[in-house]
């Protein structure tokens, strides 16, 4: 454990020789920092990934930060105002957002179905090869982009591999996305400290209960406001846009295949940003900064597109939401399926009893409220609230047709039928929304106090709207700081089990396994996934009830397949399945070693 600590305080002093180096020499603000570094981080383990040096290029930044942290040191260490000019408010909500999710998440593990199916096996197949997924691993969603795995592969891979520094890296990162938010925030006006922690309260608890897996939908919501904040902070000198905002990008298209659409709406924003100055701009930056900002990550889209056709043997339009000059011909689907995802999906994008919707429309009444407010105190329309109003209302219109089209045409539609996976793909749309709309709130505000920054009711205003805006919320903020689920599922039963088992027994992964938990019912093949997770193998045959004559004879042609089999929960009914002489045993929980379908021996017992 103090080899681990020790480690990880060594990779945080490597961001911060970079992160020390950046500031002094770029003077690059400090809310931008962290997600600059991470971001960059992820594209440059990407190319190391698609070049088969992904360890190397890890060591290699580890270390380069070690030395950037020795140099900036000696170089500016010994300056009061170098020390000085981190002292904001976005550094200690960055470090101290750090720490706490560094405590809060000890001893956590990966629980959600997702994390089995992909974004936990990603992670875990990465650590374990060293490279990029390829046809020697069981992962099967072979086009859903690595960047977040990417950036976990990086902190696991340097102070070592665990479920529950995994769960601390991408909260880590999620950090250094709401950092940005801090952009304004200055100790002069504390009205600004408080809002942009309202919006970080918000834009946590949207979706509160993800922060314990490794999924990337909120986090994709988060990239994109980062995006477009950094964009904003940088707008005076596009060559510096483009450096900082570049890699940020690229990570939002790396993150999710939706981030593309992210990716658009930020990219025009970033336009609108560029010609409102109202300043003169060469043609030459002009073209370099739109090469960094829009083709640098299409590139980094597009080699990730044509690494998944090298590195599988399977074709594109085998893919899950694969999208092919077929796929928007007339849908498939009979008229009565598409006129209810018509309107079960109109119901749910604006049910107003969803605290996302709730959270959206109080977003938009402090819209309102502040660009009157600003009328009436500066004599002018606040016209940056009112354009970010327009635009993210269209925003999530457009996202919500799109939404439509994926119901529609690609996925399945026993899937489609209940709108799997709405709130999460929701929760993207919205963090978004409500991020990008609070930061034209926050800086019209700041604007405000420039001129009056002792205004004592500012500040009561301020925190009043704050409570307002996570009000709606309270329910996700339980569901936040919960962790009773870390031991009530049959995820801890079944770690200990295969962990006992490769402790014991040479299990390698020719060797088959059968799993009982007998539920009396479908599972929806969560232990599948888990079982395959553990294993990175799929060589196991897992049964969650037994009805039927057919399925009595599949056990007993696993078993007799099998050289061990796990029993998490067992009743008469699935006693009853089994065959020959464990038909007449009680089995217990544990890991038991088969011969020709008979047990010879209980692994752990004791």
């Amino acid at each position: 454990m103090n080899n681990v600590i020790f480690i990880f305080i060594l990779v945080f002093l490597s961001f911060a020789g970079y992160g020390f180096f950046i500031r002094c020499t770029y003077k690059v603000q400090t809310a931008l920092i962290p997600i600059l570094l991470f971001s960059t981080t992820a594209v440059l383990l990407f190319i190391g990934g698609l070049l088969n040096i992904l360890p190397h290029i890890a060591f290699v930044i580890f270390a380069g930060g070690l030395a950037a942290f020795v140099y900036s040191l000696w170089k500016w260490g010994r300056r009061v105002d170098t020390w000085v000019s981190f002292c904001t408010p976005a550094t200690l909500f960055f470090l101290a957002g750090s720490i706490f999710f560094a405590f809060f998440f000890k001893d956590s593990f990966l629980m959600h179905y997702d994390n089995f199916t992909h974004w936990g096996l990603i992670v875990k197949e990465m650590v374990g090869a060293n490279a990029l997924p390829d046809d020697s691993t069981i992962v099967s969603f072979r086009n859903y982009p690595p960047g977040t795995a990417l950036f976990i592969y990086y902190m696991v891979t340097l102070v070592g591999f665990s479920e529950t520094m995994a769960i601390i890296a991408q909260a880590i990162l999620i950090t250094g996305t709401l950092t940005t938010l801090f952009v304004f925030a200055t100790w002069k006006r504390p009205s600004t400290v408080i809002a942009s922690f309202a919006v970080v309260l918000a834009l946590l608890w949207m979706n509160g209960d993800t922060i314990h897996s490794l999924m990337v939908d909120s986090v994709l919501g988060y990239i994109a406001v980062a995006a477009l904040l950094v964009g904003y902070a940088t707008r005076h000198n596009l060559m510096m846009m483009m450096a900082v905002t570049t890699p940020v990008l690229s990570l939002l298209v790396l993150t999710k295949d939706s981030g593309k659409l992210f990716f658009a709406i930020v990219i025009i924003a970033l336009i609108f940003m560029v010609i409102k100055r109202n300043a003169p701009v060469s043609f030459k930056h002009a073209a370099v900064s739109a090469a960094g900002l829009i083709g640098l990550p299409l590139l980094v889209n597009f080699l990730w597109g044509r690494y998944t056709q090298q590195a599988y043997e399977a074709s594109y339009e085998s893919n899950r939401f694969a999208v092919t000059g077929d796929t928007f011909g007339a849908p498939d689907r009979p008229d009565a399926f598409i006129k209810t995802l018509t309107r079960d999906l109109l119901s749910a994008a604006f049910d107003v009893s969803s605290h996302m919707v709730q959270t959206m429309l109080i977003t938009v009444a402090i819209a309102v409220v502040a660009s009157v407010f600003m009328l009436w105190v500066n004599k002018r329309r606040a016209k940056g609230i009112i354009i970010a109003l327009i635009s993210v209302l269209a925003f999530y219109l457009i996202y919500i047709v799109m939404l439509y089209i994926l119901y529609l045409y690609l996925m399945p539609q026993n899937e489609a039928a209940y709108l799997a996976g709405m709130p999460r793909y929701q929760s993207s749309a919205a963090i978004f929304f409500v991020g990008a709309l609070m930061f034209y709130v926050i800086k019209e505000w700041d604007n405000i106090l420039n001129k009056q920054e002792r205004a004592f009711r500012y500040i009561i205003v301020t925190s009043l709207a704050g409570i307002l805006l996570i009000f709606p919320l309270t329910g996700q903020a339980q569901d936040f700081f919960d962790t009773s689920h870390y031991k009530k599922e049959v995820r801890s039963t079944v770690a200990d089990l295969y962990t006992e088992l490769r402790r014991e027994s040479n299990v390698e992964e020719e060797d088959r396994l059968t799993v009982i938990q007998d539920l009396g019912e479908s599972d929806r093949h969560y232990l599948k996934h888990l079982i395959e997770y553990e294993r990175l193998a799929e060589n196991q045959a897992v049964y969650t009830y037994c009805e039927t004559n057919k399925t009595q004879s599949r056990i007993a042609e696993d078993l007799n397949k099998s050289a061990y089999l796990m029993v998490i929960g067992e009743t008469s009914s699935m006693e009853s399945c089994l065959p020959g002489s464990l038909e007449t045993q009680h089995l217990e929980q544990g890991i038991y070693k088969l011969d020709e379908g008979q047990i010879s021996s209980q692994i752990n017992s004791d």
